[in-house]
């Protein structure tokens, strides 16, 4: 079955989703089983009745757009050069985005397979 991820954004994306998934549960299973008397932390997602169906679409934007600005790091090599490329994007937020890959490179390569599948 083929993929249906053909960019690094799209990828990254991806990846950064299924590690917020993975966190999830992580956290279900600890407050579950290790702490059975410890308060619910309500996650954004909780927050679907209050906001509607629109948590849903803000979830998918934010993880769009950090697919995207990972991306654009990534495609540049640094944080300093996508700026430059891209000026209507903060270099701060670039900066940001540059930590988080190079704290998780193995979401780059995980990226890469992804689109190499396609």
């Amino acid at each position: 079955m083929a993929t249906l991820i053909k960019t690094m954004d799209h990828a990254f994306a991806s990846g950064f989703h299924d590690v917020a998934v993975g966190a999830r549960a992580v956290l279900a299973w600890e407050q579950k089983k290790v702490q059975p008397d410890a308060p619910q932390i309500e996650t954004i997602s909780a927050l679907v009745p209050v906001y509607g169906p629109e948590i849903v679409i803000m979830e998918r934007l934010a993880f769009a757009s950090l697919g995207v600005l990972a991306d654009m790091v990534h495609a540049n090599g640094s944080a300093a050069k996508a700026a430059a490329q891209n000026p209507g994007i903060g270099l701060e937020l670039l900066q940001a985005v540059e930590s988080l890959l190079q704290a998780n490179p193995s979401l780059i390569s995980q990226a890469e397979a992804l689109v190499a599948k396609a």
